[in-house]
């Protein structure tokens, strides 16, 4: 299974934590954008190459997996996730659906978003029983909501 996860730049401990949980699995990460120098600045020259890497990684994955909470990056991520049709779970450790609700974070509710609430263990657990079950994001708005898991 090829995978992309999109997070915030201040949750890369945790994205590596999921990165070695699933490449343990023998899963493939399609893009580790957390190997960038983030002391570097971003400017005209590097950026358009960066954002291009990125969308590739989410072009080659079959899930992506966000997790929360995600800076603006990540966001534009999980859009083009849904916008290419992929297996999309949004994940949190501490955060409900009616938290989320709250936040106004109405793009982790898009129709065939899956979304998981516990630890990345969890959350590598929970992929390894479920990826082949998993709903791809629905194109009609007609379509039934996403599906939630979580250890409540």
């Amino acid at each position: 299974m090829k995978y992309y996860i999109a997070t915030s730049r201040h949750e890369i401990p945790k994205h590596n934590r999921l990165r070695k949980l699933l490449l343990d699995l023998g899963w493939k990460c399609t893009c580790d954008w957390t190997t960038r120098d983030f002391m570097q600045p971003l400017n005209h020259q590097n950026s358009p190459t960066i954002a291009v890497s990125d969308i590739q990684g989410i072009q080659h994955a079959d899930i992506v997996i966000f997790l929360i909470p995600g800076g603006p990056g990540a966001h534009v991520e999980l859009g083009a996730a849904i916008a290419s049709n992929k297996i999309v779970v949004v994940s949190s450790e501490t955060l409900d659906d009616a938290a989320l609700l709250q936040r106004g974070d109405l793009f982790y509710f898009y129709p065939g978003v899956n979304r998981h609430l516990g630890s990345v263990e969890d959350l590598a657990k929970w992929l390894l029983h479920r990826v082949d079950v998993l709903p791809r994001v629905l194109t009609s708005t007609t379509s039934s909501a996403g599906r939630r898991s979580s250890a409540l």
